[in-house]
């Protein structure tokens, strides 16, 4: 099929979004089809380059109702079979006017990311929620019908580098990468390190995202713990893939990438109950554990002295937190499945809408990077969608 996939980020930037359009844009190639790429223009075309995608401009920076009758005109002229939107605000505006099959890609349950993913869902044949939090709220909230609100989990590639799920070291190697942030979970490692001080022997932390240089020196005579920062992609993996454990204490992910990526590696993923699919991609006590929030602090000691007292119960969740992946999160099931879904229209397009209401872009950035004004950010915050206009077809 010749499909044009939407992200509101260009393809050489963003991270969770982005990590999820660019493994679906290659697992889509690696299937036949052919893929035009919708998005903010990028510095980097290599990525484009690589695959042979073709860009096509869409961004904050266009005219609303101009951009959108061209892209109305590029779907037409490119015989375009599918459209397969992730957070672009202006390819979303264009559902109710084109006569292919329109799939929009939740990646959040809340703010302008969700509002987005269900605009217009009476012109869009399925709205694809990650979790079945999100799908929940897609359907109660937006009142997007339950018949065109599916789950379709992330998928990654398989590395194919696990030589062994022994640990080569004695010590027991934990990841994570959430920084310093209240809602991934960095103030939970914080306490349960002050609070369990004498209980992380044989253990090394390596600590990616930004943490304050004030928690850094709180936590200076802990030298088992290795702060990275914010590094690049491939970087991160590099240490991801001799890890033993994932931490994930989130209090909301959508499908997080991740704990796929950990699992693609023999990873053992300690994950949270908090709102997102992290619960149900694994099952607690076989491929990893599941830790809840309101007790997080014992409950990850607790894992952490079991797989220090039991090697070979370590290698074998490592086993399985691989074999749970290879068989439903590999990035071809994903792809697949959402082909299906194009193959599975729920709108009779026969007769298409002559008036568009048009959006403005619904995740506005200051053109310097830095933050959007005040009326911005609590638009994003509450989901606000304002509107450019009208377009007449």
């Amino acid at each position: 099929m010749n499909l044009l996939v939407g992200s509101s980020s260009p393809p050489d930037k963003g991270s969770g979004i982005n990590a999820y359009v660019r493994e679906l844009c290659e697992a889509l190639i690696e299937q036949g089809h052919r893929i035009h790429f919708c998005s903010p223009e990028p510095v980097d075309c290599s990525w484009l380059n690589q695959y042979g995608i073709k860009h096509v401009k869409a961004s904050q920076f266009d005219e609303p109702l101009e951009r959108t009758k061209q892209l109305i005109a590029y779907v037409k002229d490119q015989h375009i079979n599918g459209v397969i939107n992730n957070d672009n605000a202006l390819l979303q505006n264009i559902a109710p006017a084109i006569s292919c099959p329109f799939i929009s890609v939740g990646h959040m349950g809340r703010t302008s990311v969700a509002s987005l993913a269900c605009f217009q869902h009476q012109w869009t044949d399925h709205v694809v929620t990650i979790s079945s939090d999100m799908q929940a709220v897609f359907v109660s909230k937006f009142d997007v019908p339950v018949i065109k609100c599916p789950i379709v989990y992330n998928g990654v590639v398989d590395p194919g580098e696990k030589e062994s799920y022994l640990s080569e070291n004695e010590q027991l190697n934990i990841v994570f990468a959430g920084g310093y942030s209240k809602n991934k979970g960095g103030t939970l490692i914080e306490q349960a390190l002050s609070q369990y001080k004498d209980s992380w022997h044989d253990i090394k932390l390596d600590w990616f995202g930004d943490v304050p240089e004030k928690i850094k020196q709180k936590l200076r005579d802990y030298n088992f713990i290795e702060f990275h920062g914010r590094v690049g992609h491939e970087e991160f993996l590099k240490t991801l893939k001799n890890a033993d454990v994932l931490l994930l204490p989130s209090k909301a992910e959508g499908c997080p990438m991740t704990m796929l990526e950990a699992m693609s590696y023999g990873v053992v993923p300690l994950a949270s109950d908090g709102k997102g699919a992290m619960r149900w991609l694994i099952t607690s006590g076989q491929h990893g554990f599941i830790c809840q929030l309101d007790d997080w602090e014992k409950q990850m000691m607790d894992c952490f002295a079991y797989f220090l007292g039991h090697s070979e119960g370590l290698s074998k969740m490592k086993q399985a937190s691989y074999q749970q992946f290879k068989h439903n999160f590999q990035r071809e099931t994903t792809a697949k499945h959402i082909t299906d879904l194009l193959l599975r229209p729920t709108v009779k397009r026969d007769k298409l809408a002559e008036k568009l209401q048009v959006l403005r872009w619904h995740r506005p950035l200051r053109k310097d990077g830095k933050k959007a004004p005040l009326i911005d950010r609590f638009a994003i915050r509450i989901g606000w969608l304002r509107k450019a206009g009208v377009l007449e077809i």
